[in-house]
């Protein structure tokens, strides 16, 4: 009961003092609204440059499929779109070309690896865009090439109905041929009879005109030798008588008739067996001729032959062509009936990292590229932690109240709180440098300069903020609470945690011009990607003038101060 009643009386105090329930209830509650309130659950377009390398590709269907969290750019080339993205002024560039083969387009998106968040919000959007493309765009290209495979088809068809009819003229080729063969070897059999024939017909006749050459040699001999002989005995006979001289005329007469019509008669007989020999001299011409006619039928008939087996080899190719044909049209009927949706997309999405910031030590690429975020948190809680407990030791120091009365005191003392906080914040974002330079392997001795300029501005705001609130609530107890809050809304609403691009349009504009967000634009510039001073002037300028802001701001909060410059104008 007791401790009821003394539940109830801390309660009531709490409620009378509104200043606990403003920084204890109402600053978190506000500055968890806030936080939730600046993030779209939609996103807002970033910019995303687009570069295209072909002339087929649908880009107006892919601009207007580009996911809101995409505004696209256009550039000539890929180096001009990675210049932007080294610059933070793109998030990500698009290469579309046609490497894969005409009609196949690729989408290559080279992201900045050094800022990995892109991976899951810009990539993821791009992303969806080509998936929603390759539903329809696919489809149309998918459906054209089932057009172009029926009419192949049917190209396909005609050509075997043409190779059909050649094939059936080359058989009907064939069987002609094989007629003339056979018609070539029949009359080849019966010259070859006939003149077969005919020498045993000539042959006989040699052997007659031979026999009756001999015959008329021996006849036409002895009539000869008969008739002189028969001749002398007459003469002899006349010599010796002169009687019957008449009929020794008579019979001389007689055999010199007989002896004409003999020569007579061996004359026609010698002009017959020339004759004959020279029918035998004709044939023989005859046949030779007849021999060289017959070997060129045999050649007729080998080359009809050859002929006959190229057709037949012609026939046999002409139908494995059929065959293969019929293979190609069933193949291209199967994939004329498939649905569009079944056929591989057209469109392909790959992504690949913009930058290799250590290529050697490809393990140590994530950790570089979140190494910007871990510095800015370690500068955020030692700034602001460091300069508050610096200003509360300044305010409740037992000697304040005099040094706060003594004159010419107040602007010393607050430059002196403002570089004491800085040295001590100093020493722990070296350590966290080093770590960097020797561990992490990152290049920041070698872009010192610009990279140590941005952390300075940085951590005189953050100092000149912590300042503030110590002398706005100089209490150590609720500044230190009133400051985690507050460290906790940097960390959320300066892109630390949770990307700025997730926010909507209005407090994205404000997160982008705070001074978190700024520095490690400015630190990734110049360590990761090699940028100079004047090249990332427009950052350092932002940041001069937070700095400028934060010193008229932490001055303002101390009254001391405030005196003194009213004594100065005045």
């Amino acid at each position: 009961m007791k401790t009821l009643s003394l539940f109830v009386h801390d309660l009531k105090r709490f409620l009378r003092d509104w200043k606990s329930i403003v920084l204890l209830t109402v600053f978190p509650l506000a500055i968890v609204v806030a936080i939730f309130l600046s993030f779209s659950p939609t996103s807002t377009t970033v910019p995303v440059g687009a570069v295209q390398d072909t002339q087929g590709f649908n880009y107006s269907s892919f601009q207007s499929k580009a996911p809101r969290v995409a505004n696209l750019r256009t550039y000539d080339s890929l180096d001009d779109c990675l210049d932007e993205l080294r610059e933070y002024r793109v998030y990500a560039c698009v290469l579309i070309d046609d490497s894969d083969g005409p009609g196949k387009y690729s989408l290559t998106a080279y992201y900045d690896n050094t800022r990995e968040i892109i991976d899951q919000t810009v990539l993821s959007g791009i992303r969806r865009a080509v998936r929603n493309m390759q539903i329809t765009y696919s489809e149309r290209q998918a459906s054209a090439a089932i057009s172009e495979v029926q009419n192949q088809t049917d190209r396909i068809g005609a050509a075997r109905n043409e190779v059909d009819s050649t094939v059936a003229d080359i058989e009907t080729q064939i069987l002609d041929i094989n007629s003339s063969i056979a018609e070539l070897r029949s009359t080849r059999t019966e010259i070859r009879l006939g003149l077969r024939d005919l020498d045993q017909d000539v042959e006989d006749v040699e052997d007659s005109a031979e026999k009756f050459e001999q015959s008329r040699t021996t006849i036409y001999s002895d009539s000869s030798s008969r008739i002189t002989r028969m001749r002398s005995s007459l003469a002899a006979v006349q010599q010796s008588t002169s009687q019957n001289l008449t009929q020794v005329w008579t019979a001389q007469r007689e055999l010199s008739a007989l002896e004409s019509d003999l020569d007579e008669y061996n004359q026609a007989a010698a002009q017959e067996v020339d004759d004959v020999q020279s029918l035998v001299s004709d044939y023989d011409e005859f046949r030779n001729d007849s021999t060289e006619y017959l070997e060129q039928i045999n050649s007729t008939i080998d080359e009809l032959q050859t002929t006959r087996s190229r057709l037949r080899n012609y026939t046999d190719r002409l139908k494995a062509v059929e065959t293969d044909l019929e293979d190609t049209q069933e193949r291209y009927s199967a994939v004329s009936s498939r649905d569009p949706e079944g056929i591989a997309r057209a469109v392909r999405f790959e992504r690949k990292r913009a930058f290799q910031t250590n290529p050697e030590s490809p393990s140590l690429v994530v950790l570089q590229s979140i190494y910007s975020t871990l510095l800015l948190m370690v500068s955020l809680f030692v700034s602001i932690l460091i300069s508050m407990f610096v200003s509360l030791n300044d305010i409740n120091t037992p000697a304040g109240p005099r040094l706060e009365s003594t004159p010419g005191t107040a602007i010393p003392r607050y430059l002196s709180s403002l570089m004491t906080s800085l040295t001590l914040t100093v020493i722990p974002i070296l350590c966290v440098l080093a770590i960097g330079e020797f561990f992490l392997e990152l290049p920041i001795s070698d872009n010192f300069a610009p990279a140590a300029l941005a952390l300075l501005m940085f951590s005189v705001v953050l100092t000149n903020l912590g300042l503030a609130l110590a002398q706005l609530i100089r209490n150590k107890s609720t500044t230190l609470l009133v400051g985690s809050f507050v460290i906790v809304f940097l960390i959320f609403f300066s892109g630390l945690v949770l990307p700025i691009e997730m926010m909507s349009t209005i407090p994205r504009t404000i997160a982008s011009l705070l001074p978190g967000n700024v520095t490690m634009k400015a630190f990734d510039q110049a360590v990761l990607h090699g940028q100079r001073l004047e090249e990332g002037s427009v950052h350092y300028i932002i940041l001069s003038l937070w700095s400028v802001l934060s010193l008229g701001v932490s001055a303002h909060t101390r009254p001391d101060v405030r005196r003194r410059i009213s004594e100065i104008l005045h």
